[in-house]
């Protein structure tokens, strides 16, 4: 994507002296629409960018200076326009209270949930998630007795493929932790962890596997240039289409 032209950036927000502060709401001009946005200093190695249903939250090193971070915008801007546009078109996801009967997206396909009294347990058959709780009527446990149950099953399913992953880049398996991430889905931290969002575990295997193709590699090129891209592409040929669907699929994940 070719640069645009710069046009004045931050004018609502003055940029503050100390170039390691400045976190908080901003906002900037993108072809010629004024953009607020979330920032944030953190420990990473490249400027990143999330749009989701809270806007655009950019997130940059600590010793990356304020010329770069709004290059990186300038350069980003008809994607930044393009993603926000198509947020606002999606419209609200569908939201789970924790009620029996619910289904929810799992692994590609759907569950109903079956929510009774007994002792805190979780039990898969088939096509139905059984949640046994003393308080059955309460909705905040049943969504976190189900949050958990989840994520145990995200890790169960995607830490081996880390592991393979890495081992095809003759790497040893990097940690695994999983996040509440809603739409950051996967992330590769400076020291070589993997953060996964469980709700990786809605989707359908091949499109979670690309995540994780996605992170790992991410320990050999902590960017997104030319060389990371072929990575990907050794690891798995058909990203182009996965990450496609992968930005349909955040508007349909249930509110849980």
């Amino acid at each position: 994507m070719s640069l645009l032209q710069q046009l004045g950036l931050f004018q609502d927000a003055p940029i503050p002296a100390d170039a390691h502060t400045g976190n908080g709401a901003r906002s900037i001009q993108l072809d010629g629409r004024i953009i607020r946005y979330r920032f944030a200093r953190s420990r990473r190695r490249s400027i990143g960018l999330r749009i989701d249903t809270n806007g655009l939250a950019v997130a940059a090193p600590v010793h990356v200076p304020w010329h770069d971070i709004e290059r990186f915008m300038q350069e980003k801007a008809r994607w930044i326009l393009q993603k926000l546009d198509d947020w606002t078109q999606r419209g609200s996801a569908p939201r789970v209270v924790g009620a029996h009967g619910e289904r929810i997206p799992y692994l590609g396909t759907e569950l109903s949930l079956h929510i009774a009294s007994g002792p805190s347990a979780v039990l898969l058959e088939n096509s139905q998630l059984c949640l046994w709780l003393h308080t059955p009527d309460d909705r905040v446990r049943v969504r976190k007795l189900l949050i958990r149950w989840l994520k145990a099953r995200m890790l169960e399913k995607l830490t081996p493929r880390t592991a393979h992953y890495a081992w095809m880049l003759r790497r040893p398996a990097p940690r695994v932790r999983a996040s509440s991430a809603r739409t950051q889905w996967g992330l590769c931290t400076a020291e070589g962890e993997i953060r996964l969002s469980w709700r990786l575990i809605h989707l359908p295997e091949g499109l979670a596997d690309y995540v994780v193709a996605h992170e790992v590699a991410h320990l050999l090129e902590m960017n997104h240039s030319k060389r990371f891209w072929a990575i990907v592409e050794r690891l798995y040929p058909d990203w182009r289409h996965a990450k496609r669907a992968l930005d349909q699929a955040a508007a349909t994940l249930p509110i849980l």
